[in-house]
């Protein structure tokens, strides 16, 4: 997607590319998916872009239009859950090469298409099995929780028959009490990868 006429950041730079914007990157799922401790996990490991984040589920009431976290532009505002709020949001993390955007928590019908250029579903091992109808709209999928996975639970098959509805379809697994950052170091390199791919 790109984006026109990107505003300058925070620290009054202008962009390096003017007039493309960032590979925008929506994540959806339920409540205690660990969506946000997803994407404060992963913001360490991103080596290469400089990234900003959207929150569509802000804790408290909609903050200031941009504020920073850890050095990371940071846009909270409900407005994001809707086309033209989200795009507005996306302008106002300036000058970025990647775009983090935590949809607010509920399924993803709720909010098909809002101009992102990748679509990752957020779920736990127990919710995998329900992802059926949505697997050809995402790009990815991301099992978080596989530290306190049901005995059993195997990745490797879960990830085949994902791929055999969607055969293009990324699947990462994290645990994310940061007892194994394997799968973490996987998808923030396939970020990044497709970020590179997105500026070429």
């Amino acid at each position: 997607m790109s984006i026109p006429d990107t505003p300058k950041d925070p620290a009054g730079r202008q962009p390096s590319r003017p007039g493309r914007g960032p590979l925008v990157v929506r994540l959806t799922g339920a409540a205690d998916t660990g969506k946000t401790t997803l994407l404060m996990r992963t913001l360490p490991l991103l080596k290469h872009d400089r990234a900003g984040i959207v929150e569509a589920n802000p804790k408290g009431s909609d903050g200031p239009p941009l504020s920073v976290l850890n050095d990371v532009p940071l846009v909270e505002a409900s407005k994001a859950h809707w086309r033209k709020g989200f795009l507005e949001c996306i302008r106002d993390l300036g000058d970025v090469e990647l775009a983090l955007c935590e949809d607010r928590d509920g399924p993803l019908e709720s909010a098909r298409g809002l101009g992102e250029d990748v679509l990752v579903s957020v779920v736990t091992p127990g919710e995998v099995g329900g992802l059926q109808q949505e697997l050809q709209e995402v790009q990815c999928v991301v099992i978080t929780h596989l530290d306190s996975a049901p005995e059993g639970f195997d990745l490797d098959l879960v990830r085949r028959d994902l791929r055999a509805v969607n055969h293009d379809l990324a699947v990462f697994g994290v645990g994310l009490g940061g007892s194994d950052d394997q799968g973490l170091v996987e998808w923030s390199n396939w970020l990044e990868a497709r970020s590179r791919m997105h500026r070429s």
